[in-house]
């Protein structure tokens, strides 16, 4: 076995070089795959159990969730900006307006 793949398994966190065996090229693909974990979303008044920490075991609610609060954040922004640009058209109709009826104009 050649010492530099010897080096490069003591670099990786996630792999324990207890029995070093070689594998066939057409083992190779399937010793290298990596399976995802499917990750639950989170829903607001949903249930959950911690599996680590201080906390480990116990049972909680969710009561927040970002997700949320970011698309209740882009709502309000774009609401805002809607009333600015009516505000401007308003504005702007006012101006003409006050423009055509006046006597400045020669």
């Amino acid at each position: 076995m050649s010492n530099k793949i010897i080096k490069a398994i003591d670099k990786m966190t996630t792999v324990f070089a207890s029995k070093i065996t070689l594998v066939e090229l057409n083992e190779m693909v399937d010793v290298l795959t990596v399976r995802k974990k499917e990750v639950k979303k989170l829903k607001v008044n949903s249930w959950v159990r911690f599996k680590r920490g201080k906390y480990e075991g116990d049972l909680g609610q969710v009561i927040f969730s970002f997700f949320l609060f970011l698309l209740f954040i882009f709502i309000l922004i774009a609401i805002f900006f809607i009333i600015l640009f009516l505000f401007f058209i308003y504005f702007n109709l006012f101006l003409i307006q006050f423009f055509l009826n006046s006597d400045c104009i020669s």
